[in-house]
């Protein structure tokens, strides 16, 4: 049996064809054209608007579990262990370099973000879970570089003996509750591929 290579025939459901043109392809599967429409099940069925709307999402949300992720090393391993020992956080001293990791990966997820934003705009259940994504993580970030950034370069710049524990662990508490906002950012970004349909 050959593959069937005849274009695809036009069929329009009155009584508004602008909103119920449908492609019949060939082999009989129905693919709607023009947004939702159609009647029986030509009404759920539909194509996805962009294949590259779906790659953008899909490294997005990856990008949003990395920084996910990222926030829960520093809380969970990082953190417990800096106030004690400042030299754990401070690169001149053999210490992690925080910045190597948190610079690229929300410029990443900034970038791929925005990106996302435009070539999916026209998906409105995908919109509204990028827009969220995108006000959580800026409450974020405006957050981080007014309050958190400054006071961390403070904490790695200070000779390690000058530390005052009690700060430290003040600093490392307040640090947590960004964490919220970055789950917040990751469960939007996994909606947003979820829904992607």
């Amino acid at each position: 049996m050959g593959r069937d290579t005849s274009p695809a025939a036009e069929v329009v459901f009155p009584p508004y064809p602008e909103y119920s043109a449908a492609r019949i392809a060939p082999g009989g599967c129905a693919v709607v054209v023009n947004g939702v429409g159609g009647y029986g099940f030509l009404a759920s069925v539909s194509v996805p608007s962009s294949p590259v709307s779906l790659v953008l999402i899909a490294f997005t949300a990856l990008a949003a579990c990395v920084s996910l992720g990222g926030g829960l090393y520093e809380f969970l391993v990082v953190d417990p262990a800096w106030p004690k020992r400042p030299g754990i956080i401070q690169p001149r001293n053999g210490g992690v370099s925080r910045a190597r990791f948190w610079v690229p990966a929300h410029t990443i997820f900034e970038v791929l973000l925005i990106a996302t934003l435009v070539t999916a705009w026209g998906e409105a259940d995908v919109r509204i879970a990028l827009l969220v994504a995108l006000g959580s993580h800026a409450v974020m970030r405006v957050w981080t570089l007014v309050d958190f950034v400054p006071k961390a370069v403070a904490f790695e710049k200070a000779d390690p003996a000058t530390v005052v524990e009690a700060s430290a662990v003040r600093w490392t508490r307040r640090s947590l509750l960004r964490l919220p906002l970055d789950l917040i950012t990751c469960t939007a970004m996994l909606a947003a591929l979820a829904g992607y349909s």
